[in-house]
């Protein structure tokens, strides 16, 4: 029953994960995301490396969450929220 909240400390992981992938040639850090979300917004112009550099220009999300969170703390967010 313990929650942590782990915050920016995610963002590491989720860049070794992207520059391993590189590293075997995978993907590049010139791919547009469009190339594998094609769901994105503006997709074709936001490259991997942008996104690994916190750089996309992508609209931040936790200013639409931030009163629900602080309202409900505890509450548990599915994949499509």
């Amino acid at each position: 029953d313990l929650h942590m909240r782990i915050g920016s400390v995610t963002k590491g992981f989720a860049v070794t994960a992207l520059l391993q992938l590189v590293d075997q040639g995978k993907v590049g850090l010139d791919d547009p995301i469009g190339k594998y979300f094609p769901d994105v917004p503006n997709g074709s112009q936001i490259i991997l490396r942008q996104l690994a550099q916190m750089r996309s220009g992508l609209f931040d999300y936790s200013e639409l969450t931030k009163p629900l969170t602080e309202e409900n703390p505890a509450r548990v967010w599915t994949p499509e929220e």
